[in-house]
């Protein structure tokens, strides 16, 4: 059974049966993990089969000069140029636009698109506003948006547009993207720390060892294909993975051998979450108080730098918070608004530290120093500390925006 045919005969979930050339888009949403250049390609396939005209993935960036948008994909057909122009003009409306679409699509956990007719009471107001006027010189109309990562709302958040001549998106189209945005979230969300990585260098090996995370292509049943020294030490210095005799990739904790099984060899495993996507990774505690393991995995089939890879084909990577990661950690303080020594214990999570390190290190009791974190958690929207390092992980990852903020 290929690939196509796998995915096609476990998709259920009381959603609509999906065509082969729907398991395609899906396969290669994944494979944008691998080979993010790929993206607008890809945004300009999923646009026209949800009947829009193109579509953009973005972010409310907060800066000392207020919100601003920044386009970070968006599809082939549209040019930089007048997106650039766009999102200057209109950058307040588009703020209060977004807010209201934020708003309509928090209210569930699954990615919702929201139709633009939600914005204002009268859709004739909608059609009065200056930036609506704009898109129909250009001969676009009407939009849907939704939020793509509900414990982050500024980031990742996804739109469509639609032609004149279509009309506000339709229940059948809202349903229908249904089948495919769940796998958007969860590929933008765990490929953010790889993407400068693969956008910058062409050397497999030599781009992904330079990684502060553990990354690991799988080919099928989890034989192992490639993976970086972090990922080699991860395996050696703890006892959730081993490698067997036949190189194939093992799970040795019996609680998680089930959903690890499923993710790598079940398709239909895979955007389960909707919209908080870090739900599906897999968590190991390690020894010491609030360290873990932090474990995701994604379908992969094709990437420039890797080549067609078999069926069943899986990229895995693993965050080990006892080890010192990356964090920008001006920027964390300014996204989330936090005091000055919730970023000075920020700063010592990512140095590695335990609870109880931070907590000499701070002459503080354990006690404080759990209660402090537990308010960065809330902040964060983090369930645990392990959370709370993945989030400020991957918002701290540099990525490259289409049309930045401001300019």
């Amino acid at each position: 059974m290929d690939r196509v045919e796998g995915i096609v005969s476990c998709v259920c979930w009381g959603k609509p049966k999906l065509e082969s050339k729907d398991v395609e888009l899906i396969s290669a949403i994944y494979d944008t993990s691998l080979d993010p250049d790929v993206w607008p390609e890809v945004l300009l396939r999923l646009a026209h089969r949800l009947g829009a005209a193109g579509c953009f993935i973005f972010e409310e960036m907060l800066t000392s000069d207020g919100s601003q948008i920044a386009s970070r994909l968006f599809s082939e057909n549209y040019d930089r140029g007048i997106v650039r122009d766009y999102l200057v003009k209109f950058n307040e409306q588009e703020i209060s636009d977004q807010a209201r679409f934020a708003e309509l699509s928090a209210q569930q956990n699954s990615v919702e698109l929201i139709s633009d007719i939600h914005l204002r009471p009268k859709v004739s107001d909608l059609l009065e506003q200056p930036n609506t006027k704009f898109m129909m010189q250009a001969g676009l109309k009407h939009r849907a948006g939704a939020l793509l990562n509900k414990d982050l709302f500024y980031v990742d958040r996804f739109a469509l547009q639609f032609s004149a001549d279509h009309g506000p998106i339709t229940e059948k189209e809202r349903k229908e993207a249904n089948l495919f945005l769940p796998h958007v979230a969860k590929v933008i969300g765990l490929a953010r720390p790889l993407e400068e990585r693969f956008q910058t260098s062409n050397v497999l090996s030599s781009m992904l060892d330079t990684a502060d995370q553990g990354i690991a292509i799988l080919g099928p049943r989890g034989a192992i294909q490639f993976q970086n020294s972090t990922f080699k030490r991860i395996v050696e210095e703890h006892d959730f993975f081993e490698v067997d005799a036949s190189g194939y990739l093992r799970c040795l904790k019996e609680n998680q051998q089930s959903s690890y099984h499923n993710l790598i060899a079940s398709e239909h495993a895979h955007g389960q979450f909707g919209a908080r996507a870090r739900r599906e990774a897999l968590v190991h505690d390690l020894a010491e108080e609030g360290t873990a393991l932090f474990i995701e995995i994604c379908p992969v089939s094709n990437g420039t730098h890797t080549g067609k890879l078999d069926a069943g084909s899986r990229l895995l990577t693993v965050i080990d918070t006892s080890r010192q990661i990356f964090f920008d950690l001006d920027r964390i303080q300014a996204f989330f608004l936090l005091s000055k020594a919730e970023t000075e214990i920020l700063g010592l999570i990512a140095n590695g530290l335990s609870n109880n390190e931070v907590a000499d290190q701070r002459n503080r009791s354990p006690d404080t120093i759990k209660s402090q974190i537990t308010a960065l958690m809330r902040k964060t929207n983090s369930r645990n500390r392990t959370e709370l390092v993945h989030m400020v992980r991957n918002l701290s990852s540099p990525i490259r925006y289409e049309v930045p903020a401001g300019r």
